[in-house]
């Protein structure tokens, strides 16, 4: 009986452990005024990248990093050079199946002549937002909060690079 409470003991500590590695990770990430994860950024460019060139740029960059950008795109306006979607990603390196390593995201990419933004925000999973570490439905997931970090980044990167991308790259 005491080697059960024991393990049991044991058991909770590690949990409770994971838990406070997962809030200490989750705190690491950029948040906005309400408290979401949010990662935004504006980008000066020169005059050369209008408005038409940046919007065209992004979306070439959403059909080069999704699978479908049809499946991305929820809405542009061209005259405004807005587009907005949702996309996702899988966690590689977790023994679940994809259900449990989907993370699902919104964005937001916004030009103008010389400049553009972006916003990449609203983490959600099957559990719920991943700020939602306090209720403990990510605790088993210690480093998620490390992973998208640098799975965003990576996006970011690879967003601010099609997005210098000039005429001259393509003409070959």
């Amino acid at each position: 009986m005491k080697s059960i409470l024991f393990l049991l003991l044991i058991m909770c500590a590690a949990q409770a452990r994971l838990g406070d590695e997962a809030r200490k990770n989750e705190g690491n990430l950029p948040h906005n005024s309400v408290g979401k994860v949010c990662y935004e950024g504006t980008v000066t460019l020169d005059s050369t990248f209008n408005k038409e060139v940046l919007f065209i740029s992004a979306r070439s960059w959403l059909v080069s990093v999704f699978n479908s950008s049809k499946a991305v795109i929820e809405y542009e306006d061209k005259p405004a050079g807005k587009i907005m979607g949702k996309g996702n990603f899988l966690l590689v390196g977790y023994p679940q199946d994809d259900k449990y390593n989907r993370v699902e995201f919104s964005l937001i990419i916004q030009a103008k002549d010389g400049r553009y933004r972006y916003w990449i925000s609203n983490y959600d999973m099957w559990a719920g937002p991943i700020e939602d570490v306090s209720s403990g439905n990510y605790r088993w997931l210690p480093n998620i909060y490390l992973d998208i970090d640098s799975v965003s980044k990576t996006l970011i990167q690879s967003l601010e690079k099609s997005m210098r991308a000039t005429d001259a790259d393509n003409n070959w």
